[in-house]
């Protein structure tokens, strides 16, 4: 028994010693808004800001094979001065993943990422000087992605994720009485500026 926990104890610390850990992450915001006019007369329309971030550990298992994982959170707000309105919606993420690197030369490498994600969060409604709960969204992905990492040196990479091949479902409730939901379930290719994510990795 003695011998077996000292085995253990041995390989743990091996790997400890030997693995390579990666941290990093990715960053997201913008702020938009708009404007309408009539008869000369300009009336500002909502402001929309959104800011996401996703802190992530990478373990490398080989040289190129890691496993890893995404958590965060994603906030988006919406604000109507006009109309005395104001919503905001914070999703809590978290994406665990597996990857595949395959060198393309001396700094860049093209990989495939494949992982499942998880959001969740409830809308709150500000109508005047009165908050209430809004709708629900929960959302949940499997599939692959691939992209590209790119070596600044020896420690620090920068990573671009685009495009995303699986299975999508979210669902919408809109917490009434009596209750709503809504589901929604997509299979397929998707590529637009959602699934466009720049990151930035630093080596232990």
């Amino acid at each position: 028994m003695k011998k077996t926990i000292l085995l253990i104890i041995t390989m743990v610390a091996f790997i400890g010693v030997n693995a390579q850990i990666n941290i990093g992450g990715s960053v997201g915001f913008s702020v938009s808004n708009s404007e309408s006019t009539t008869d000369g007369t300009s009336v500002d329309g909502p402001t929309n800001t959104s800011i996401t971030l996703l802190p992530e550990v990478e373990y490398m298992l080989a040289e190129n094979l890691s496993i890893g994982g995404q958590i965060g959170f994603s906030f988006n707000k919406t604000k109507d001065d006009a109309n005395d309105f104001e919503s905001s919606l914070f999703m809590f993420e978290i994406v665990p993943y597996g990857r595949m690197y395959f060198p393309l030369g001396e700094n860049i490498e093209l990989f495939g990422e494949g992982g499942i994600g998880f959001a969740r969060g409830t809308e709150k409604i500000t109508v005047g000087s009165t908050t209430n709960d809004g709708n629900t969204y929960t959302d949940f992905s499997l599939g692959v992605a691939p992209g590209l990492r790119y070596a600044i040196s020896e420690k620090l990479k920068l990573e671009l994720r685009a495009g995303y091949l699986g299975y999508m479902f979210s669902s919408i409730n809109d917490n009434g009485d009596p209750e709503t939901v809504q589901k929604y379930n997509d299979f397929g290719l998707n590529i637009n500026l959602s699934t466009v994510a720049f990151g930035i990795k630093y080596s232990l």
